[in-house]
């Protein structure tokens, strides 16, 4: 699967776009490297995303990712130390998931359960 880092600059105009362009998908989260579980810790099984940010202007490292299962039940998951943010794609290009690695060593994935290819989120 075809990936793509997004350059730290365009942290914020990039994961502003890309929550709006997936905004209630299905998605599934989960963290790996975390020493727990084979290594591995599932957060979300299957929520809607709410979307993902930098957490505030003074402090671009800091990444919060948001879903849910229902309008009363929701995960907020920050991502302190973020070092890298990635894209990965499918054959047609479209997002497959997103990855985000942060200076301990682990990374947080939010994977969406269908994708789409870009021409076919109607201009979003």
């Amino acid at each position: 699967m075809p990936s793509v880092e997004i350059p730290k600059r365009e942290w914020q105009s990039f994961l502003d776009s890309f929550s709006q362009m997936h905004e209630n998908w299905l998605v599934g989260i989960e963290v790996e490297g975390t020493g727990i579980d084979d290594d591995r810790q599932v957060l979300l099984d299957a929520g809607t995303f709410h979307g993902v940010s930098v957490a505030d202007d003074r402090d671009d490292n800091l990444i919060v990712v948001g879903a849910g299962t229902r309008p009363d039940k929701h995960l907020i998951h920050s991502v302190a130390g973020t070092e890298r943010i990635i894209v990965e794609r499918d054959e047609r290009g479209a997002d497959r998931a997103l990855r985000i690695e942060a200076s301990d060593g682990t990374n947080t994935i939010v994977t969406f359960e269908r994708t789409l290819p870009p021409e076919m989120l109607n201009g979003v």
